[in-house]
């Protein structure tokens, strides 16, 4: 039997569904019955703002995965950025700081897991929204890659040109990759969301979830992995 591991990123738009509804807990129902085994969240609004609890403790609590966050924004009442959940633990975690100038914060977390498929690197981000913001950030997370592990990178890329895009600089480095739309999440035809993977024949098949009602402008994009080819 092939063992494969399951992975998830989604760009959950600050838990604020199509139907103008903002509730957290069911976008977490929605991450567990999709029973991934790394998860890549962004827009994760932990501010409290009236919420009954915060985002990290809803996901801990509903998956009892591990969970390292990384906040592009911290506030009295609480953090705002992206969250990498993990079935196994994590190990030598970092937070890679992307920003550039003046513009929105950008994080990277990177860490090590031991899975069903190897010791693999997972590296989840969210990069700008210019061009030249995010050629800087893609440089800066390849930068940080190395031979000694299989590698994922995941999350929203906000790149959606094809030419001299950060898609092909992450190409040369990535030969598995997603491709399928999932910006707007009523009618996708941006590739906004990706999973990219190293060394060859790490992705074994792709798709996208869609919910009723929509709980966020991205649809969810999983992906199913498998041991690295040697």
């Amino acid at each position: 039997m092939t063992r494969t591991v399951r992975v998830l990123t989604w760009n959950v738009h600050r838990a604020i569904g199509m139907d103008g509804v903002c509730d957290f807990s069911r976008v977490v129902d929605h991450v567990a019955a999709a029973d991934a085994d790394i998860v890549a969240l962004q827009e994760v609004e932990g501010r409290n703002r009236g919420a009954k609890s915060p985002p990290m403790r809803i996901l801990q609590d509903r998956l009892g995965h591990e969970a390292v966050q990384a906040a592009s924004i911290s506030a009295p009442d609480g953090k705002y950025g992206q969250v990498l959940l993990c079935r196994w633990p994590l190990r030598g975690v970092q937070t890679l700081d992307l920003s550039f100038g003046r513009w929105e914060p950008r994080r990277a977390i990177s860490a090590l897991a031991t899975t069903p498929i190897g010791e693999v690197r997972i590296i989840a981000t969210h990069l700008g929204l210019r061009f030249g913001e995010r050629s800087r950030q893609v440089a800066a997370l390849c930068a940080s890659i190395d031979d000694a592990h299989p590698t994922i990178l995941m999350g929203d890329f906000n790149d959606w040109f094809r030419y001299r895009s950060v898609q092909q600089a992450l190409e040369q480095w990535f030969p598995s990759r997603t491709v399928l739309r999932t910006f707007p999440a009523r009618a996708p035809v941006l590739a906004l969301d990706r999973i990219y993977c190293r060394p060859m024949g790490m992705l074994s098949r792709a798709w996208t979830v869609r919910s009723k009602p929509l709980l966020s402008d991205h649809l969810p994009l999983l992906a199913e992995l498998r041991g690295a080819e040697r």
